[in-house]
């Protein structure tokens, strides 16, 4: 019984988490064409670990992470993401 209540909870977890990346994978990539308005840069910090994360706020509002290894500026870009997990694929200047 407790084996099964195990199984259950560790399966429900994995659902769980998995469905947003299902939705993006199953919708594919989308191509946009934004403006860039600002970028954001958040540094956090665990014992002797620094970790920096990046966004990228658009003109209408939206915010999407930035690849460590992108670089964007300000103004308009053709960008690729998947909608459903606010992530930047790829990014073409305009």
């Amino acid at each position: 019984m407790r084996g099964a209540l195990v199984l259950i909870i560790g399966t429900a977890f994995q659902v769980a988490t998995g469905v947003g990346a299902a939705r993006a994978f199953a919708q594919g990539p989308r191509i946009e064409e934004v403006v860039v308005e600002e970028l954001e840069s958040r540094e956090t910090r665990r014992k002797s670990l620094r970790s920096t994360t990046r966004h990228v706020v658009l003109a209408d509002g939206r915010r999407f992470k930035l690849p460590t290894e992108m670089r964007l500026d300000r103004g308009p870009w053709r960008l690729t993401v998947l909608p459903g997990l606010d992530r930047i694929l790829a990014a073409e200047r305009l």
